[in-house]
């Protein structure tokens, strides 16, 4: 079909496809699985880790969803205000105080056998969420 009757994950893949073809030794991905279901989102994410780890190719992404990127990379890098603010393993970076002072967000980290998980409960400013939560009953 031509490109422009693809859904969002259709056509997420098809980009990723075609960086594959071209058989790089670097790749470079932004969001590699933004409109992409939770499937394709684990299929691509683990064509990227094989390729990085049996065909030895550099693979630096931009990701948003932290426990994938603690889940499928080595070394993580947190930015804050578009400086490093953490750098090293998913374990050292993907923290309950990093992820306050970064995201200003207030979460548990799980510790697993697939690495740190991180479970966000809460934004720090709870009085400009209040009403909301009252009337969800978000537990905040």
């Amino acid at each position: 079909r031509p490109i422009d009757e693809l859904s969002g994950g259709q056509k997420q893949r098809v980009f990723i496809a075609r960086a594959l073809a071209q058989e790089p030794n670097v790749f470079l991905f932004d969001e590699p699985t933004s409109s992409l279901d939770i499937k394709h989102q684990l299929e691509v994410l683990s064509l990227v880790q094989y390729l990085a780890h049996r065909e030895r190719r550099h693979v630096i992404m931009v990701l948003h969803d932290l426990n994938l990127a603690a889940r499928f990379s080595h070394l993580l890098v947190m930015l804050k205000k578009g400086m490093v603010y953490a750098a090293g393993s998913p374990e050292e970076v993907l923290t309950e105080e990093n992820i306050k002072a970064v995201y200003d967000v207030r979460a548990k980290i799980i510790k697993s056998s697939s690495g740190p998980l991180m479970v966000p409960l809460a934004p720090l400013d709870k009085e400009k969420y209040s009403k909301v939560s009252k009337k969800h009953d978000l537990g905040w």
